[in-house]
């Protein structure tokens, strides 16, 4: 396999199967598993994007860069950490879905609403923005084809 093709399995596996269970998780009723499937993918993204195992410092730089909208701490605490661990919301934000008029605002006791559909439209402007600069970036692509050897990626017999 070609450097190439390295780099477009990463990003068909990261779009048709990482970003689309997403979808489907949000438009099957799962609503809070397509929040913990977003905070899946942004770790993925992140790995890929540094070249190693996502840890705090990797998602909330990959946060910094690329999904400035939100505060890294609380994103990285509340959502990633509270939520795909413990299924549970650190204080930081509320979560709701088919209330676009509403995202990001604050409410009475200080938490931030992320509106669900808002939420995965923005996901997808940060992965598609990092693969911009995946395809023109020679230490991008280096990350994740070092990424991609390490535990590989998910791919699906054609």
């Amino acid at each position: 396999m070609t450097d190439d093709q390295k780099i477009d399995s990463i990003m068909h596996s990261l779009r048709n199967y990482a970003f689309e269970d997403i979808n489907r998780a949000s438009n099957g009723g799962s609503k809070i598993g397509a929040f913990i499937l977003a905070s899946c993918l942004i770790d993925a993204l992140a790995s890929f994007w540094s070249g190693k195992d996502s840890t705090r410092s990797t998602y909330k730089n990959f946060l910094q860069k690329y999904l400035r909208i939100y505060d890294h701490e609380n994103l990285y605490n509340n959502l990633r950490c509270k939520l795909v661990h413990n299924y549970s919301e650190g204080g930081s934000y509320l979560f709701t879905d088919n209330h676009p008029e509403i995202h990001l605002e604050i409410c009475d006791d200080g938490r931030i609403i992320i509106n669900l559909e808002n939420f995965i439209n923005e996901i997808k402007a940060s992965m598609e923005a990092y693969f911009t600069d995946l395809n023109t970036d020679k230490q991008l692509r280096t990350n994740a084809i070092t990424r991609f050897h390490k535990p590989g990626i998910i791919q699906q017999l054609q």
